[in-house]
């Protein structure tokens, strides 16, 4: 599918300048919420980390870090091609709202096990780049199949032809039942035509260029209270703007393992994941694998879960009696009954700091970007004072205090991640605390 808007003016437009004119638009488009116009510090310049995107079993199949990034690169411009080529699609939509982020990142190989295409996943929809040269393979706006990325080992292309593999075998398409090597051997007898190195790409991308593009499009902390926070005191610098001072006044927090969800099979397991993190708090570090695996197939395999929607967050404490229930000793028989929950908060902060001193870590459902649908493990709180003098002397300060939170994408690092109870009130949040009979 060509990019058709462009037609014959874009062999007279150099590619370096053509580069520049999409990542312009890119700053100058204030509601997309991930772009930051300008480079607050070199700290927050390193927050973007594509790592977090790919699911982790697909994240042991490809090692060429460097190409892999400029691939990403080239699938950020070419979402925005297809943004301004198509106004009235949903994608055109969601980035006028500030809401087309990357939900996921695919590295696709070839049969010689070289990165060869990168799929980039959003909300609804996904965009296939040529690894090499920028070109785009195809898109489409029909919804992801999350649970087929999470069981694959590697997502391969031969021909025009995608597969994935599980285990060493071929799960589908033309090859499906036959084991990868196999496959692999195949190609190689017959002859397979390698491509070669396109040095006319479409897109020329320096390093330091290709690092502005993904920073641009990726998870610039401080431009806006639905960022992926990582840093409270880099957000909150880079959001009041330099030269404000910031101090932590208080903290409470509480020791609770995390787990990555990719993991785990299933897809929307969020509140599955999150239950084991509770049960291992309590229970931390005596609770073994085999019970945890014991819990998650029992929760699975319930009629609370669906792998289209999950779990609904008023059942967080259901699922929870469940996963202890199959487990058995060392808990008892567990009452949902008496769980704490509820939707209405007028101070955030102060509620979830005595929820937590009460009952230790509990879910927190929600519907805010970047976590869309997304069930959390809040595990502390944070307040902080952001202060500053003006020229002519006055004194102003404010209170800023955030959850932390087990995120589930966040496994190897960072450990925590932060929501902005300033943004409490921007959609719903559902919390559950569990009542350990």
């Amino acid at each position: 599918m060509g990019i058709r808007f462009l037609g014959k003016g874009y062999s007279r437009i150099g590619k370096n300048l053509m580069v520049a004119a999409i990542f312009t638009s890119l700053l100058l488009s204030f509601s997309f919420n991930a772009v930051a116009a300008t480079k607050a510090s070199h700290e927050a310049e390193e927050q973007f980390d594509i790592s977090k995107f790919i699911p982790q079993k697909l994240a042991k199949s490809t090692i060429e870090d460097e190409k892999l990034k400029t691939a990403v690169a080239y699938g950020v411009l070419e979402t925005v091609l297809r943004v301004m080529a198509d106004k009235d699609s949903e994608w055109a939509d969601l980035f006028k709202n500030g809401k087309l982020d990357i939900k996921k990142i695919v590295p696709i190989l070839d049969t010689d096990d070289n990165l060869s295409q990168v799929m980039l996943g959003y909300e609804t929809g996904y965009l296939i780049v040529d690894a090499d040269n920028g070109n785009l393979i195809q898109f489409s706006y029909g919804l992801l199949d999350d649970e087929y990325f999470a069981e694959s080992d590697a997502v391969y292309v031969d021909g025009i032809e995608h597969f994935s593999s599980n285990n060493g075998v071929v799960k589908d398409g033309s090859k499906e039942g036959k084991k990868i090597e196999e496959v692999k051997t195949e190609a190689k007898k017959l002859g397979e035509i390698k491509r070669e190195s396109i040095p006319n790409k479409k897109w020329e991308l320096d390093m330091e260029l290709r690092d502005s593009v993904l920073q641009g499009y990726g998870s610039n902390e401080g431009t806006s209270r639905n960022n992926y926070i990582t840093d409270p005191v880099v957000w909150l610098t880079n959001y009041y703007g330099s030269g404000k001072g910031v101090v932590l006044n208080q903290q409470y927090s509480l020791n609770v393992p995390e787990i990555d969800q990719n993991s785990y099979s299933g897809a929307n397991n969020c509140a599955l994941v999150a239950t084991l993190e509770i049960m291992g708090y309590y229970q931390y570090p005596a609770i073994t694998q085999t019970q945890r695996n014991t819990a998650y197939t029992a929760m699975k395999n319930s009629s609370l879960y669906s792998s289209g929607s999950g779990v609904l967050p008023w059942d967080n404490n259901n699922l929870f009696k469940v996963a202890v229930d199959a487990v058995g000793s060392p808990w008892n028989v567990q009452n949902s009954s008496d769980d704490d929950e509820a939707t209405v908060v007028q101070d955030p902060y102060n509620l979830l700091y005595n929820k937590l001193q009460t009952y230790g870590p509990g879910y927190i459902s929600l519907n805010q970007v970047p976590y869309t649908n997304h069930t959390v493990t809040i595990k502390g709180v944070q307040d902080y004072s952001v202060y500053w003098w003006t020229a002519q002397g006055a004194y102003y300060s404010y209170l800023e205090s955030f959850a932390m939170i087990n995120d589930h994408w966040t496994a190897n690092t960072p450990t925590t991640a932060y929501l902005s109870l300033a943004g409490w009130g921007q959609s719903t949040w559902y919390y559950t605390f569990i009542n350990v009979n």
